[in-house]
């Protein structure tokens, strides 16, 4: 720095006000460049705590010289308060910028966001300092879109003072566990913030459901109860091994995090093929580095111009209107007794040419002046075939005074009978051309349209077809065989009692109480997951993304597995439980084929049959031991039943992959006529016993998750049972 006194710059705008400190736009008088100037409100000028933090903060940004962090380029004290002086960001705080966006972000640039991040926070470990306050509101977004920490070097309680509102997320929403609960300052708490910030950007929200009414503190405690929220039901496609990557930097124990900073760089780097741009010189303290950079925002593709886009790309071929000609009709024709010919309709399966129908009209030429001296062309009179059963009636005299024609020549009238002669349109002249052509117009214009209708609602319109084909006629359509011999299903038996369904435990999530009890008959259900061995004695392919006839088969939707219910059911001899009511499916519970388990049953076998004193987990209080979840899977699916079985000798109902269960997803206190069917409709249907993909929160045996039953992923199956 070339001078260290305040007089040295000009504000050129205000930046920010907050309770705490005032943010400055200025520049510098002797070398003209822009900076940043940071000093505690006016108000709290001589505040020597906000001093203190202040000057650490800039002394922690001296000694960092990296191009994801901002610059610091000095500290000055004046008249007894504090001034930080930076580089300037033209840009926006990355809060600013997707709240600005209203979408989430693409995905590669989430992943150089999220590199650029790691190599800055790396950096900055590496040289001893630790930020534990990274949130949207400490990081900037400047005009080349590339992103620059700043806020290094504040307490490890910086995040309390962030200012509430309710619009967005609080600032405390980032802070690692450890640090709020114990104050534990780790570098791992580094790495869970840039976690939640790639989440959000991700998925526009936090990975926690979370009520924003609550005080900061009690959302933070509420986040660290509730399980991370898959990005499937926001309908946002996260790649899977990047949300398992999230989902470990995310964990509660900073130990079961990543390890460095530098570890998780290399991840993300690898699984993502992310080419970074090649990194920018290090800025060097002093001023003279600052460069000027224009205040403009990415350009943004319009939405009508985006829209057209997609319409040209998907578009096949151009629609275009038919053309609809008419054929002329000879003068001396009398209209009274016109008849076109009927046109020969096309067969059903034949593409209709309008086009083709029917011929263009010719104008009809305006007679010139002194041409009404040449003798018409006498054409002969068509003959019409008779009529016996209904004789044409006399015409009607047209006087031709009844007919106004203003400055018009007059048809020529009949001497005897003082009738107008129609036989020779030609003597009439063009009088009453105009109201004759309007009259044939609108003639064939109505007859189009009766084609069109005979046409769309005869031709080819819907068919009866017969629902049985005469022996002789019929044909054998060969299918695939599976591909696995049928075999019997192998099936526990579960003993009738009374379930207390649900939890109130301190781990339990808003959706699982009000308790409920009921009474559950007795029931089979099958000893493991549905392998793919099991489905391919039913299908001939294999839908699954995970491959392996013992591990369970994946990769369907609740209308697959209900359809596999009902051929399995066939291929046993069993009575099919499912069938189709209009558009919903009704299942038949007094039925003896397999079926999914309701809710109620499936939390029943979970719980082994137990009324009291039942274990966390299906088998125990010891995830590891019981199934497959995100921290010990390895990102996959595993073999049916090599982990511990429940009381019952039931295996993977924690664990492995979800399984889908009969009833529409709904909170316990909704109201239904049987709350073991659960509701009659819904939009989503209930998923049960999480998964390799999920945490061990979602192995809890009262856990409830749901997903829309057409979806289809990696580590979603079922499990069959079966009615006594």
């Amino acid at each position: 720095m070339e001078s260290k006194s305040l007089n040295s710059y000009t504000v050129i705008q205000n930046l920010h006000h907050s309770r705490r400190f005032s943010l400055y736009h200025a520049r510098h008088i002797q070398s003209d460049k822009e900076v940043f100037i940071k000093t505690p409100e006016a108000f709290r000028a001589r505040d020597a705590e906000l001093a203190t933090v202040l000057l650490s903060e800039a002394e922690a940004h001296l000694q960092l010289n990296h191009p994801n962090i901002r610059a610091c380029y000095e500290s000055l004290e004046d008249s007894g308060s504090a001034y930080l002086v930076g580089e300037y960001i033209a840009g926006k705080s990355l809060m600013e910028y997707l709240m600005a966006n209203q979408s989430s972000v693409h995905l590669d640039t989430v992943l150089t966001w999220l590199s650029e991040l790691l190599q800055a926070v790396s950096y900055a470990h590496s040289k001893g300092f630790v930020h534990l306050n990274l949130n949207p509101f400490n990081v900037m977004v400047d005009a080349d879109l590339h992103l620059k920490i700043i806020g290094f070097g504040k307490s490890k309680t910086a995040c309390l003072n962030g200012e509430d509102s309710f619009y967005t997320y609080h600032p405390m929403l980032f802070t690692a566990p450890e640090l709020f609960q114990a104050g534990l300052a780790l570098p791992a708490a580094d790495i869970f913030s840039i976690a939640v910030l790639a989440y959000l950007m991700l998925c526009e929200v936090v990975p926690w459901r979370i009520d924003l009414l609550l005080s900061p503190e009690k959302q933070k405690q509420q986040s660290l109860g509730r399980a991370v929220i898959m990005p499937e039901i926001l309908k946002k496609d996260v790649p899977d091994w990047l949300f398992a990557v999230l989902l470990q930097c995310l964990k509660i124990d900073p130990h079961q995090r990543y390890t460095s900073a530098d570890e998780l760089l290399q991840v993300i780097q690898q699984r993502g093929n992310v080419v970074l741009e090649s990194a920018p010189e290090p800025v060097v303290p002093g001023i003279e580095p600052i460069a000027e950079e224009p205040e403009t925002q990415p350009t943004e593709q319009p939405i009508l111009e985006s829209f057209n886009e997609i319409a040209i790309e998907t578009q096949t071929e151009p629609i275009s209107e038919p053309i609809i000609t008419f054929e002329p009709i000879p003068e001396e024709e009398p209209l009274l007794v016109m008849e076109p010919d009927e046109p020969q309709l096309p067969e059903p399966d034949e593409e209709f040419d309008f086009a083709g129908l029917i011929e263009p009209v010719a104008e009809e030429p305006t007679p010139m002046p002194g041409l009404d001296t040449v003798p018409p062309l006498e054409l002969p009179k068509p003959e019409l075939p008779a009529v016996e059963s209904l004789p044409a009636p006399e015409p009607d005299p047209v006087p031709v005074e009844s007919i106004p024609i203003p400055d018009k020549p007059k048809p020529i009238v009949n001497a005897t009978t003082g009738y107008v002669n129609w036989q020779n349109r030609q003597e009439a002249q063009t009088g009453s051309s105009g109201l004759a052509k309007t009259f044939k117009l609108l003639m064939w214009f109505s007859l189009v349209v009766i084609l069109f209708i005979l046409i769309k609602y005869v031709a080819f319109g819907q068919r009866y077809r017969f629902t049985k084909v005469a022996d002789s006629l019929q044909v054998e359509i060969p299918q695939a065989a599976p591909e696995e011999s049928n075999l019997p299903i192998d099936m526990v038996s579960v003993p009738s009692d009374t379930l207390v369904m649900g939890s109130i435990a301190p781990e339990a999530d808003d959706d699982e109480f009000p308790l409920l009890t009921m009474k559950i008959p007795a029931f089979l259900i099958s000893k493991t997951e549905v392998t793919q061995k099991q489905w391919l004695m039913v299908f001939p392919e294999n839908p699954s993304k995970n491959i392996g006839l013992d591990l369970p088969v994946d990769n369907i939707s609740f209308y697959e597995a209900i359809e596999f219910c009902n051929a399995k059911s066939l291929k046993d001899g069993l009575t099919p439980c499912y069938d189709y009511y209009d558009t919903e499916v009704v299942c038949n519970f007094d039925a003896d084929g397999y079926r999914l388990p309701t809710e109620a049953e499936w939390e029943f076998a979970a719980k082994s049959a137990k009324r009291h004193d039942f274990f966390i987990y299906s088998g125990g209080n010891i995830p590891e031991d019981l199934g497959w979840f995100i921290d010990n899977s390895n990102a996959q699916s595993h073999s049916v039943g090599s982990k511990k079985p429940n009381q019952l000798g039931l295996f993977d109902l924690s664990g492995n992959v979800f399984e889908w269960v009969w009833n529409w997803y709904a909170p316990y206190s909704y109201r239904t006529d049987d709350p073991f069917k659960g509701p009659v409709n819904g939009t989503d249907k209930v998923i049960r016993g999480g998964s390799w993909y999920s945490p061990a929160s979602s192995m809890r045996v009262s856990s409830r998750d749901f997903a829309k039953p057409f979806s289809k992923n990696s580590y979603t199956g079922f499990r069959v049972v079966r009615s006594y």
